[in-house]
């Protein structure tokens, strides 16, 4: 066989399902672009991957990538999955997935995309990744499905936009990994109008250059919901260690067991243009940020309700230790907080702010101190009331303001105090 015939014989692979085009080198470098139509395994044996333009894994297969393969991308290209992708590495030998170029930089390739639409027959469409590097993509792995999508024990670093992206409706779990050197550890943000049902567990969500975890709905009449995110490491990111937003509605949310600290703005902040409501913070440690530590709040002539902020320990913060509060004209009711430790804030301990009525609020069994404002302020604006206030057990010491501060432009009644280690100041002032 002559030279010739050798170069055209190594030019032309054909994989199950796929066609690829070309090959670099006598080391079975494999460019591969196109449909993916059935199953079909990338091996080590044919590694590595070279990607030369979109890959799409059609609805009905699945791609499965063997551990220690690399795919590299040769340019602004995706892996678009409709159908099933499995990529599990091991501890030893990862799956990675990474640029072409000689001097990689973030953003050479744009995204694993994750877009099947749920269902099929009696199982969901799915992504598994686990043990994978991604790096010097736009997302590294975008989560745009109603199917299951698993990230689990993953390295996402140097990424133009974040190591993770979900878009609306996912069901989706973000385990044990790694997130750094991107704008954001973790993206959410919408196409329909709604982001829900994510879980973000055991990360290290750390030195990316604007937010931790950053889930952004603008959408109008758009919600933020049922969104858990626990045991995770949120430090050093250059906006706040979490933000939840929508248009509309925040709603059933979980921040529990976190270490969020030296964020450069606030450490929590949900935020609601309508309601926010059924927010639980508890057991995290929120520590020297920026901003305020715990930050809760609805606009727009709405109200926040059902919030739980309990057994967190929140200090050295440069805003409040706990801040909740609704603007123009709107209530804020049902609140209680529990057993935290809130000391060496550069603002009040606890803030409970409305512009409209605040009532049902239990304030119990904390240590505030140190505190360069009040220890605690409730406040109500507009005319509005503030009345059912339970303020017990607590101890209060050494704040630069009032040890309690109770002020209401209407009426403040049904104000209880008992067994505080400080005086208190309530004022009505209409």
């Amino acid at each position: 066989m002559n030279k010739i015939s050798i170069m055209l014989l190594a030019s032309i692979i054909v994989l199950s399902g796929l066609m690829t085009v070309g090959v670099q080198n006598a080391s079975a470098v494999t460019f591969v672009e196109g449909h993916v139509t059935v199953d079909t395994t990338w091996t080590v044996a044919d590694a590595p991957y070279v990607v030369s333009n979109d890959i799409y894994v059609d609805d009905g297969a699945t791609l499965t990538i063997e551990p220690g393969v690399e795919i590299r991308f040769g340019g602004a290209f995706n892996i678009f999955v409709d159908g099933n992708l499995s990529a599990i590495g091991t501890s030893d030998d990862e799956i990675i997935f990474t640029s072409n170029k000689l001097t990689p930089a973030p953003g050479d390739w744009n995204t694993i995309d994750f877009d099947g639409t749920g269902f099929r027959g009696a199982e969901y469409t799915s992504l598994h990744m686990k043990h994978c590097l991604v790096e010097y993509a736009e997302h590294g792995v975008t989560l745009d499905s109603w199917g299951r999508g698993d990230v689990i024990s993953c390295d996402f670093v140097n990424n133009s936009e974040s190591g993770v992206h979900v878009m609306d409706n996912s069901n989706v779990l973000i385990k044990g990994n790694v997130l750094k050197f991107s704008k954001y550890g973790i993206k959410g943000d919408y196409v329909s109008g709604y982001i829900s049902g994510c879980s973000i567990v055991n990360n290290k969500i750390v030195n990316n250059t604007q937010y931790g975890v950053y889930v952004y709905n603008p959408y109008k009449w758009s919600d933020s919901d049922k969104i858990t995110i626990s045991n995770n490491t949120i430090s050093y990111n250059a906006g706040d260690g979490v933000y939840v937003y929508a248009n509309r509605n925040v709603y059933d949310i979980s921040i529990s067991n976190n270490t969020i600290s030296y964020n450069a703005g606030d450490g929590v902040c949900v935020y609601a243009d309508e309601d926010a409501y059924n927010i639980t913070i508890s057991n995290n440690a929120i520590s020297s940020n920026d901003g305020h530590s715990v930050y809760v709040h609805s606009t727009w002539g709405y109200s926040v309700y059902n919030i739980t902020i309990s057994n967190n320990a929140i200090s050295s913060n440069a805003g409040d230790g706990v801040y909740v509060h609704s603007t123009t004209g709107h209530r804020v009711y049902n609140i209680a907080i529990s057993n935290n430790t809130i000391s060496y804030n550069a603002g009040d301990g606890v803030c409970v702010y409305a512009e409209g009525d605040a009532y049902n609020i239990s304030i119990s069994n904390n240590t505030i101190s140190s505190n360069d404002g009040h220890g605690v302020y409730v406040r109500s604006t507009w005319g509005d009331s503030v009345y059912n206030i339970t303020i017990a057990n607590n101890t209060i010491s050494s704040n630069d303001g009032h040890g309690v501060y109770v002020r209401a432009d209407d009426d403040a009644y049904n104000i209880t105090g008992k067994a505080q280690h400080i005086a208190y100041t309530f004022s009505s002032a209409r």
